[in-house]
């Protein structure tokens, strides 16, 4: 029937086998890993720049709202308004515009 050598080899063979896959998942799953841990890199990436956005917004809802107590003057709060959209809130152009009475078109009150 079987030869013990042979038997041996082929269990040997199988081991071996057995032994290269679990190698290969291994490398496989490694591979994985690495590629979650570059989407993870990435999405960290994306939150803090969020994050960042969501701060400098903040801080320019914050200045507007200071102005809007201590200012009286509206083109004076206006012009504080663009002001602080571009330093604090890091907006490239600010501008504000009004109706006009028969809400038919913006005029152009500060930039």
């Amino acid at each position: 029937m079987n030869n013990p050598k042979d038997t041996f080899r082929n269990k040997r063979n199988r081991q071996l086998i057995v032994a290269n896959k679990k190698l290969v998942a291994q490398s496989r799953e490694k591979q994985d890993r690495m590629a979650e841990l570059a989407v993870i890199k990435k999405g960290i990436k994306e939150y803090k720049k969020k994050l960042k956005r969501a701060s400098h917004l903040y801080a320019f809802i914050s200045q507007v709202n200071q102005k809007v107590v201590h200012i009286n003057d509206e083109d004076v709060l206006f012009r504080e308004c663009c002001r602080m959209a571009l330093r604090f809130g890091r907006f490239k152009m600010a501008w504000i515009g009004l109706y006009n009475n028969d809400h038919t078109e913006v005029h152009l009150v500060e930039q």
